[in-house]
């Protein structure tokens, strides 16, 4: 999920200008809320590649850095909140933890990076349309970077499902409370037995 939609905030912007009056109310009711734009899919295909590299490799220290960053919590994780926020963590990061493998393509994930946070600066300055067609440019260079250092062969494991998962913790479909007799005749949308 996008940093900023997880957070609930975006990650720049400009500092409100309020009154002594104003900065004690509650600022959460006048603050606007996070409006969902492509630039959070790009960015969702990005922490989705990362677990990928991290989470989903037969690799201790990728595998537990990763559960420090993919945390399943509403809000971002402090490692989370580092990788997106803190410029220089996740290099040292992915230096660190990658498997030796791929530990190449820890600076193409940092490139993206400081590439997506720079397009949600310019994002936040009307007069800078070009920063919408240039993200798309960026990733699809990430992407194809990614490609040509993955076409050699890799000695790498992944993980199964049940390795990733091995408690078996998946939500469960709830039952039906109601079979399709308890809404009457479908044919006739009038007659219902509520």
């Amino acid at each position: 999920m996008a940093y900023e939609i997880q957070n609930g905030a975006y990650l720049c912007v400009e500092p409100l200008n309020l009154s002594f009056a104003e900065e004690e109310k509650d600022l959460e009711d006048t603050l606007p809320g996070v409006q969902f734009n492509f630039q959070h899919d790009l960015e969702s295909l990005w922490w989705l590649l990362l677990w990928v590299v991290t989470q989903g490799v037969e690799h201790p220290e990728s595998q537990q850095f990763a559960k420090t960053v993919f945390s399943n919590q509403s809000r971002p994780s402090m490692a989370r909140t580092h990788v997106f926020t803190s410029p220089g963590y996740l290099q040292t990061c992915l230096a660190k933890f990658l498997h030796p493998s791929i530990k190449d393509l820890g600076h193409s994930f940092v490139v993206a990076l400081d590439l997506l946070r720079t397009s949600y600066i310019k994002r936040n300055k009307p007069s800078v349309i070009e920063s919408y067609s240039t993200i798309h440019q960026n990733i699809h260079a990430f992407l194809k970077t990614l490609k040509s250092k993955l076409s050699s062969p890799v000695t790498l494991q992944l993980r199964s499902h049940q390795s990733v998962n091995p408690s078996n913790t998946l939500p469960r479909r709830v039952k039906r409370r109601h079979s399709d007799a308890d809404y009457g005749d479908v044919t006739n949308p009038r007659k219902r037995n509520c």
